[in-house]
């Protein structure tokens, strides 16, 4: 009996936990399937090593997120190696993944703070040449 109060407790603690554990991202529709999955792709790399650093790297989550690899091997979409997300980071989040090629109203972004972003293409610059 005691075991199984003690299991019943590690299960109540566990779910508990992992009910308000973060946010998960909401999808941008409007940002295409790439970006969106580019940014999920992101945010699992960051929670299972060092940020990626190649193309290579980025490979190993095709199953997963076919969209975003095929694009960051064709370069329509680009990763800036070596950067990934991070907790805590708020407003001076700096771009970890875009478009490579800007739409005319902007340029869809990754932060560091894991929020996928429209910005202008003058803010997109200046952000990109911190």
């Amino acid at each position: 009996m005691r075991w199984l109060l003690a299991c019943s407790l590690v299960m109540l603690i566990l779910v508990g936990c992992g009910e308000n554990s973060g946010t998960l991202p909401t999808v941008e529709a409007e940002a295409g399937d790439g970006m969106n999955q580019l940014r999920d792709l992101m945010v699992e790399s960051a929670s299972s090593g060092p940020p990626l650093k190649k193309k290579a790297d980025a490979a190993e989550y095709e199953g997963r997120y076919p969209i975003a690899v095929a694009g960051v091997n064709d370069d329509s979409l680009t990763i800036v190696w070596g950067k990934g997300i991070k907790e805590g980071i708020g407003d001076a989040a700096e771009i970890i993944a875009y478009q490579t090629t800007p739409g005319s109203d902007g340029v869809w972004v990754v932060l560091e703070n894991s929020e996928l972003k429209k910005l202008p293409s003058d803010e997109f610059k200046s952000k990109l040449g911190k």
